[in-house]
């Protein structure tokens, strides 16, 4: 029975389906009262569907723009071939249905149509007139304005990023779709696109039916570019239709793959998912930090391989099934900065206007003394805040690394491309810190210099938490002495170096230093990274035995309460304890 039932709902459909397209070239009253009573006939009704699925209409580019000739497009493929009189008729495409100059007045349309969805295509010639490299301004803002309007009318976006329009110049340059060369440049090309209109669309397609590609346009030459070879098909100067029409499709394939992986990768995961947070939540919430530490994670998941997902490679870290610690920190703290950038990009574009929030991003942070006051040690001093501190928000506040960590990493620090450097610059409104205590560094740079390096080796710094304490090449915070008088430099640090970028101490102002806010680290007992359930923070005790977890203030809650009613107040020197004025007195 079921069976039987679902194949009589496919063959409605179907029957609907064929009502649909066969009322479309129809223009008279009649027709469409005909199509009405036909649909009904069925029984169906737009209810009848689920709310997520999506009626819808398309376009190409080459078949809608027209304006082939404007704003720095170049020429495609089909340019050449319908100029060179290729078609019946001899029409080109060079004023299609003018939608380069009518695209509002047809979103409109689409709109009084009741229109749920729009599929359309974008022309890399009109994008990036050379097939690679710089973007024309021009095609950048049609595609920007045709998006938002259809955003506007709450139309759901479907792109396809090729529909045939293969750019002429790539054509010369390497034969297109036959050579791999293509892989690399379609890549690029559809980064561009998501990097652009990515904040907006949600639905891409990355090429239009590669199948009928690869025989018309390579077996037949039919389409251009016109490759075949008697007697498969005539009128081509070049071609080799028994092989062609396969490598075509294989690199299309390729291409394909190699694009959802820069999507998935790059772009889709975080900032989709950061999107969700920020359309469900942000009529209420007006602080959003992306990430919490990336510099700690970059650390103790990719070098040490402390943290999972455990990556690491000897002798940097122990007990690691894969990884390798000279280069997957960096390569994570890249990507951190760059999905932070393209959450940022996307709550201003889309959402700050009407939710008035702002986006910021968070650091673990300690002070650093010098252990003498020989030059090499001030100089490791500044290097390793630059190694803790900088390689954040540097590329945050200025859209690049410090330049002891390019000079100190070489190749194996990534480096950003001009348009990602404009990306990440100021796309930080506020700084969290995470702040327990400060340190004292040496310089390690006399060590070895062969061999691999990790992070900590390029640092070249060894840390102490007090003065007797045996040097150590990493900071483990095993033990976290508190020094107020650390916090206050760490704060006037960052204000002085980052632009009086405002910041809030997320866990746990001073002369002048933009401290917007402070939070104590924990509200309530939680499972700590570094201790699990046996190093409790908390303002309120949680009983963890109990299959309830009860909660129960502790005294610090009491205090904390009394302070933010301002029943109490604080006495820095009180809060510090003999033993700490030694980091106090630096």
């Amino acid at each position: 029975m079921a069976a039987s039932s679902s194949t009589s709902t496919c063959s409605s459909f179907s029957l609907l389906l064929l009502l649909l397209l066969a009322a479309a070239p129809w223009r008279s009253g009649e027709a469409a009262a005909a199509a009405t009573t036909a649909a009904r006939a069925l029984n169906f009704t737009r209810q009848d569907f689920p709310g997520e699925f999506v009626f819808g209409a398309g376009t190409s580019a080459y078949q809608y723009e027209g304006a082939t000739d404007e704003d720095g497009r170049s020429p495609s493929i089909w340019d050449t071939f319908t100029h060179a009189g290729k078609m019946p008729d001899k029409s080109t495409g060079d004023l299609g249905a003018g939608g380069y100059h009518k695209y509002k007045e047809d979103v409109k349309l689409m709109s009084d149509t009741s229109l749920e969805a729009y599929r359309f295509s974008i022309s890399w010639s009109r994008l990036i007139p050379r097939g690679r490299g710089p973007v024309n301004p021009k095609g950048l803002e049609y595609y920007n304005s045709l998006i938002d309007s259809l955003v506007e009318r709450g139309i759901e976006i479907h792109v396809t990023l090729y529909h045939l329009d293969f750019p002429q110049i790539l054509e010369d340059e390497y034969h297109g779709w036959l050579s791999p060369r293509v892989i690399e440049d379609f890549t690029a090309y559809a980064d561009v696109c998501f990097r652009e209109f990515g904040d907006r669309v949600r639905h891409w397609t990355t090429m239009d039916e590669p199948n009928v590609l690869s025989i018309a346009a390579y077996d037949s030459g039919a389409f251009p570019p016109c490759r075949c070879s008697p007697p498969f098909g005539t009128n081509c100067t070049a071609g080799d239709s028994t092989v062609e029409p396969y490598d075509v499709a294989h690199n299309s394939i390729l291409a394909h793959a190699s694009v959802t992986r820069l999507y998935r990768d790059k772009y889709q995961d975080f900032t989709a998912y950061a999107d969700v947070c920020f359309r469900e939540f942000g009529d209420r919430v007006r602080h959003w930090t992306t990430m919490d530490e990336p510099n700690v994670l970059s650390i103790a998941a990719y070098d040490s391989g402390a943290f999972p997902p455990c990556r690491c490679s000897p002798p940097f870290g122990t007990n690691c099934t894969a990884g390798d610690s000279t280069v997957e920190p960096y390569d994570v703290a890249h990507n951190s900065i760059l999905a932070h950038a393209s959450v940022t990009r996307l709550y201003r574009d889309k959402y700050q206007a009407t939710q008035k929030g702002f986006v910021g991003m968070n650091i673990y942070s300690f002070w650093n003394y010098p252990f003498s006051s020989s030059s090499a040690d001030i100089a490791a001093t500044q290097r390793a805040l630059d190694f803790m501190v900088g390689w954040i928000l540097d590329p945050l506040v200025y859209g690049d690394y410090p330049e002891i960590m390019k000079k100190k990493a070489g190749s194996r620090i990534p480096s950003f491309t001009e348009e990602q450097s404009e990306l990440i610059r100021g796309s930080a409104d506020f700084i969290g810190i995470n702040h327990y205590t400060s340190v004292y560094i040496s310089d390690a740079s006399n060590g070895k210099t062969v061999g691999p390096r990790d992070y900590s080796a390029d640092m070249a710094a060894t840390f102490r938490i007090s003065r007797n304490d045996t040097p150590s090449g990493q900071f483990v915070p095993t033990r976290l002495p508190r020094d107020p008088k650390g916090l206050q430099c760490m704060l006037e640090y960052l204000r002085d170096t980052y632009q009086g970028i405002p910041v809030y101490i997320q866990e746990n102002g001073k002369n002048g230093a933009n401290v917007k806010g402070y939070f104590v680290w924990s509200f309530l007992d939680v499972f700590e990274l570094l201790a699990g359930y046996h190093s409790p923070f908390g303002l309120h005790y949680v009983d963890f035995e109990d299959p309830n977890l009860p909660r129960q203030p502790k005294l610090s809650a009491h205090w904390y309460s009394k302070f933010l009613r301002g029943e109490i107040g604080i006495n820095i020197e009180n809060t510090i304890s003999p033993d700490e004025h030694e980091h106090a007195d630096q």
